[in-house]
C-alpha cells in the first residue's frame, strides 16, 4: 500500500482536510432543488479549487437533478454541464461528485498524471470521453475487493470516515499518486 503512505495524514492539508465538510454542506444544500441550488453548490464547491467559477446560467441542463441521482454518463447531460460550469468538465465532474460521491469520482489533473504519469495538460484532460472512459473504470474498479481493501486502511488511518465512498478511497490515492513532487 505504498500510494497509502503518499496521502497527508488528518490535519496537515486544508484541502483534504475540508473534503467531508463540504461533502456534508452540500448534502444539506440539495434539500431544494432548483437552479439556485445548483449555482451556490457550484461556487462552494469552487472555492474549493484553485480557478474561479463563471457559471453560466444560460445553458440549459436537461434533466440535472435526475441524471445526477442516477449517475449518467450520457454525453447530452455532461456537454451542456460542462459547458455551464467554465467549460470544464473537471469542474464539472466536482459539482457532480458532491451530488452523488457514491457513484461521481472527481476528475482533474493530479488523477490523469496519477493513472497515466503523463503532465496533465488542458487540451489531455479537459475531455468528456476521457471523463467517461475514467468514471466506467472507476466504478468497476471500486467494486473490486482490492479497492474496498484500500477505503478500508484509508479509514483505519483515520484518513477516511466511515460515510466515504470506495469510489473516493480509489480517486484520492490517484490524486496522491499524481502530485508533482516539489
Amino acid at each position: 500500500m505504498e500510494v497509502v503512505a503518499r496521502i497527508p495524514a488528518p490535519g496537515t492539508d486544508p484541502t483534504l482536510d475540508s473534503y467531508p465538510v463540504l461533502l456534508e454542506f452540500v448534502s444539506r444544500a440539495t434539500s431544494v432543488r432548483d437552479e439556485v441550488s445548483l449555482m451556490g453548490i457550484a461556487h462552494t464547491i469552487y472555492g474549493w479549487m484553485p480557478t474561479m467559477l463563471a457559471f453560466d446560467d444560460r445553458v440549459d441542463i436537461p434533466g440535472f437533478w435526475a441524471n445526477t441521482e442516477a449517475g449518467s454518463l450520457d454525453l447530452a447531460f455532461l456537454e451542456p454541464l460542462k459547458k455551464a460550469v467554465n467549460n470544464s468538465i473537471v469542474g464539472a465532474s466536482k459539482v457532480l461528485h458532491f451530488l452523488n460521491p457514491e457513484v461521481y469520482a472527481i476528475w482533474d489533473s493530479r488523477v490523469f498524471r496519477g493513472i497515466t504519469a503523463l503532465p496533465g495538460y488542458d487540451s489531455q484532460v479537459n475531455r468528456i470521453d476521457r471523463f467517461v472512459e475514467y468514471s466506467q473504470w472507476i466504478r468497476v474498479f471500486s467494486d473490486s475487493e482490492g479497492a474496498r481493501t484500500l477505503r478500508n486502511a484509508l479509514v483505519d488511518r483515520a484518513i477516511l470516515t466511515e460515510k466515504m465512498s470506495t469510489l473516493r478511497a480509489v480517486e484520492l490515492c490517484l490524486f496522491c499518486k499524481g502530485a508533482r513532487s516539489e
